[in-house]
């Protein structure tokens, strides 16, 4: 990988606070494989990412060092808000990672983000 994603298995809550992306290197430097991995915020019950970020991530409106905030969405007017996205810039596979000792454990309020997210992610061209 170009760069390493750094992780939290202890705490088991959401490390990342920034939106960032992670390509894989291929050959010689600069040259990379043709998809990246994109990371965010996790869902958690008032400290986690907003549905609203995910939809606006996935459409590709969000630009690599937004800070993301459970106060509040990233809005039209915030520099990180990319208002021309490219099919590039745009998520085309949505991946949710869950510790499977944990999952019982789930809020409902979680499970329905996550449906919400997942159905978002079925209409999403």
């Amino acid at each position: 990988m170009a760069a390493n994603a750094l992780a939290d298995g202890i705490s088991g809550k959401s490390f990342t606070k920034t939106y960032e992306t992670f390509k894989i290197q291929k050959g010689g430097p600069g040259t990379f494989y043709p998809f990246a991995f994109t990371d965010i915020m996790g869902l958690e019950k008032d400290t986690g990412v907003k549905v609203e970020d995910i939809i606006l991530a996935m459409k590709g409106h969000v630009k690599d060092g937004y800070k993301v905030s459970p106060e509040s969405s990233l809005s039209e007017h915030d520099h990180k808000y990319n208002k021309e996205p490219t099919l590039n810039d745009k998520v085309h596979v949505l991946v949710s990672v869950i510790d499977a000792n944990k999952a019982i454990l789930m809020s409902d309020d979680i499970i329905k983000t996550d449906e919400d997210c997942q159905t978002c992610s079925q209409g999403h061209e």
